[in-house]
């Protein structure tokens, strides 16, 4: 159980992957995705002229997890009518195909998932008590993202690593600001939205680094302006403007201004280009050469700082 896009699937898919049936098929159904009317012909399967439209066989899910693992997701939404027919599976390991008198016999074992409270159906009279009971063997809770934050960083390497190859790229790295961007993130979508956020970031970067600027957190990016009651940073620019001005003895508070800003400028591009002056100069908008001298003229980076590709 858990909300939506907690990574339930990826849960069912690694019991699957450490049980005796790992060689067998796992086999996906999402039954809130499917309409009402064809789940029953996903799930058992039909025969040739069984509806309009069924110029043949065709086997379900079940048959192909035979001797594997089935995961249910959403079975929360799956019918009244259907809770009955999984219940038989569960019990006798026997369905038929629509159209079709034939008893099917599988081996297979069931995980579902839901994120729906399960006991409050039941009571309501929406899910099947005795379902419930055959499938409430081990329960396992998925926390929300936002509440296990610790997880963060194994799964963007797990997802960095999957989607990198699946793109043909090679990331070697990522900034610490990256990291601090998707550990502070709230992810109302849980691993689902981490997952797609870090796809993006690969398929769009233009370096084997991903850094800050490679982040598309959507609507959420809005968290990031400065809450009500606090000091946007124009703010907080125009009061030290006004201290310089107004600073006894002050004097050439143009050019301390700007090497200030530019000093904060470069650090933060290199913090975010883990320290690679090619990606940190393509970020800028400015050639390697002048970040070359603005960080010799400003004694910043140091050994640090490569110069990449």
């Amino acid at each position: 159980t858990g909300e939506s896009g907690t990574g339930k699937e990826l849960v069912a898919e690694s019991v699957w992957k450490v049980s005796t049936r790992w060689e067998k098929p796992f086999v996906v159904l999402n039954c809130a995705a499917i309409p009402e009317a064809l789940l029953e012909a996903e799930l058992f399967g039909y025969e040739k002229g069984a509806f309009t439209g069924a110029s043949s066989a065709r086997t379900g899910k079940f048959e192909e997890a035979d001797g594997g693992t089935i995961f249910l997701d959403e079975l929360g939404d799956m019918p009244l009518s259907l809770q009955a027919k999984v219940l038989r599976v569960l019990q006798s390991g026997t369905f038929h195909r629509l159209g079709s008198n034939k008893e099917i016999s599988v081996d297979v074992r069931i995980i579902s998932a839901t994120n729906q409270n399960l006991d409050k159906m039941v009571k309501e009279g929406k899910f099947r008590e005795d379902l419930f009971f055959r499938i409430n063997v081990v329960r396992i809770h998925l926390p929300a993202l936002r509440e296990r934050r610790q997880d963060i960083p194994l799964l963007y390497e797990c997802f960095t690593k999957r989607h990198s190859s699946q793109i043909g790229k090679e990331i070697k790295g990522v900034s610490s600001k990256f990291q601090k961007m998707l550990i502070e993130h709230d992810w109302p979508g849980n691993v689902r939205e981490l997952e797609n956020v870090i796809r993006k970031a690969i398929a769009f970067t233009k370096t084997p680094y991903l850094t800050s600027y490679d982040l598309d957190l959507g609507p959420r990016i809005q968290s990031l302006e400065p809450a009500a009651g606090s000091v946007s940073y124009q703010d907080a620019l125009r009061s030290s403007v006004k201290n310089l001005l107004g600073a006894d003895g002050s004097e050439d508070v143009y050019g301390k201004i700007v090497k200030e800003a530019e000093v904060i400028l470069l650090e933060e591009a290199l913090q975010a280009s883990g320290w690679n002056r090619s990606q940190a100069a393509r970020v800028l908008g400015i050639n390697r050469l002048t970040l070359r001298r603005k960080l010799e003229e400003y004694g910043i980076g140091g050994d640090q700082a490569a110069d990449g590709d």
